[in-house]
């Protein structure tokens, strides 16, 4: 799920990226921003992933957050593209 914001007054944009993994017990939530940045745009990424089982969602969260890391990288350079 990703929902865009309006312009900032900057003129920058943020969307809020909410993702399930099918077959996983993990939440992923993301603030990706696209900034003006002299003539191109920057692309700023930030978030978290957490699990929701008892007592190992913090290790499966831990194993988890590389792949979904470059997943979400992926999905900004497909967006600078």
């Amino acid at each position: 799920n990703e929902q865009w914001e309006a312009p900032a007054a900057d003129g920058s944009r943020s969307s809020n990226i909410a993702l399930k993994v099918s077959g996983a017990p993990l939440d992923v939530k993301a603030v990706q921003r696209l900034v003006a940045d002299g003539t191109g745009t920057r692309i700023e990424l930030e978030g978290t992933v957490s699990s929701s089982v008892p007592f190992l969602g913090g290790k499966i969260a831990d194993a988890a957050e590389p792949m979904v890391g470059k997943a979400l990288n992926i999905q900004s350079q497909q967006a600078e593209a």
